[in-house]
């Protein structure tokens, strides 16, 4: 029982390592420099017609 007590204590502390690496990735991406003038100047192409 003991040794079951800590393999989850052991996986409880490796996702809680993983959600704080992801938070601070993805709060690091969403204020990244990448959003800046490049964003705002791209342009999609337009979609091909088909059978037009």
């Amino acid at each position: 029982m003991l040794s079951a007590a800590a393999a989850w204590d052991g996986l409880a502390a490796e996702l809680q390592a993983a959600a704080t690496s992801f938070s601070s990735v993805t709060s690091e991406l969403a204020g990244a420099a990448w959003q800046g003038r490049r964003r705002r100047r791209w342009q999609p192409r337009p979609h091909p017609t088909w059978g037009g």
